[in-house]
């Protein structure tokens, strides 16, 4: 039986269309951050820390992030650590 010619369609498509990439427009504030640790609880700066290591790994545009990313992302931003 013969292939038809769609069934190469996904990985073309996949080829051609590049990942998004995230934009690099995202800074720690290390000031604001060693301030905030120094008055945060320890669970506090555990949880932190995870979220520092969430925004650090994302490595698509932001409308691409999960849910956790995208969290990680805004609460960084509400303590002004991340701008």
């Amino acid at each position: 039986m013969g292939k038809s010619k769609n069934d190469n369609l996904g990985s073309f498509v996949d080829q051609v269309t590049p990942e998004p990439k995230l934009v690099l427009e995202n800074f720690l504030q290390l000031d604001v951050l060693g301030d905030y640790l120094k008055k945060a609880s320890a669970e506090q700066r555990e949880w932190t820390q995870q979220m520092i290591d969430i925004a650090l790994s994302c490595n698509k545009q932001e409308e691409f992030l999960s849910v956790g990313e995208q969290i990680a992302l805004n609460t960084l931003r509400k303590l002004q650590i991340l701008v």
